[in-house]
């Protein structure tokens, strides 16, 4: 028993170190209408390097909310609780303008296709399923302050650029690197409604063409070596490769009056899209493979895979 809390708590320390929280800890709201679970989700989350702050409802919750709105980074809340329940507060959040920028991680015992999608619908991007393991845990919330940092990143340079956006109809660009890939998410996310909230589908997709299309890291691959915190040094090693090393995507958007079409092309053999095209409730707590479903059901969004895969037309309603 102790060397199995020894190696779990060594696997929460390795995933909080990756998503650089001893840095700059992330602000965690964890809400639960039962005390105990409570406690341990507070327990682990400390553990992890996390500040937290406690709600016993959805209306302790809110109201804390109220009086702190920049004092949240993460809400780590149960979908079924008295009163105002998870997916109600979380279009609360959504629609708030103080609020919006929260990461909403949703608790659930319920893994139904529908379930999934009315929770992602309101905003919240993460489920975790009821009974979890303190990793995937700990694993869920690194990956949502990722994305808290991704979204930070775009608000803190969308209002810097925005007259030159406006002059601009049409661009291509060349990549190669996950950095690039992610910088351009932030980039093309200022043409649309909502720069924050699309920066996290985009660099999803934009991420993709370079992991799943250019250096052919498939789905189960790229979730073991998540598992054993592998997959920089696995990108590392065949970005050097002869046959991987020269392979480089291809953007190129064309702003309209009232959509923004963006075409990414990258030079692998291709897939089939079909199985993630739509939320898998047995995928639901791995920390990858959502961010093309992600994309598809955001609103005003239309994903076409063409070819053999390895071209995607994602067209984005701005109005």
């Amino acid at each position: 028993m102790a060397l199995e809390r020894k190696t779990s708590d060594s696997l929460i320390r390795a995933v909080a170190e990756e998503a650089n929280i001893s840095n700059k800890p992330i602000r965690v709201l964890a809400v639960d209408d039962e005390q105990f679970n409570l406690e341990i989700l507070v327990k682990h989350l400390k553990k992890a390097g996390f500040e937290t702050i406690e709600a016993k409802n959805g209306e302790e919750a809110w109201e804390y909310l109220q009086k702190n709105p920049a004092g949240v980074d993460i809400i780590l809340m149960d979908k079924m609780m008295p009163g105002i329940n998870g997916v109600e507060l979380t279009k609360k959040i959504k629609k708030d303008q103080k609020l919006k920028h929260i990461a909403v991680i949703m608790q659930t015992a319920s893994v139904g296709t529908q379930a999934i999608v009315e929770g992602i619908e309101a905003g919240a991007y993460y489920y975790l399923t009821k009974p979890y393991a303190a990793e995937v845990l700990i694993s869920i919330v690194a990956a949502a302050a990722r994305d808290y940092r991704q979204q930070s990143a775009v608000a803190d340079k969308a209002f810097e650029k925005k007259q030159i956006l406006a002059l601009i109809k049409k661009s291509e660009f060349e990549y190669k690197t996950i950095q690039d890939a992610r910088s351009l998410a932030i980039y093309l996310a200022s043409f649309c409604r909502d720069p924050a909230r699309f920066a996290i589908g985009l660099a999803g997709l934009l991420v993709n063409a370079v992991e799943h299309g250019n250096l052919g890291i498939g789905y189960q691959k790229k979730l073991e070596l998540l598992g054993e915190r592998k997959l920089e040094e696995e990108i590392e090693r065949r970005m050097k490769m002869p046959e991987f090393r020269d392979k480089k995507v291809t953007v190129k958007m064309l702003k309209e009056p009232e959509v923004v079409t963006i075409n990414i092309i990258d030079e692998g053999n291709g897939f089939d899209p079909s199985p993630y095209l739509d939320f898998d409730p047995s995928r639901l707590t791995d920390p990858n493979g959502r961010g093309i479903a992600m994309a598809r059901i955001m609103e005003g969004t239309s994903l076409q895979y063409v070819g053999k895969g390895n071209e995607l037309i994602c067209t984005i309603k701005t109005i």
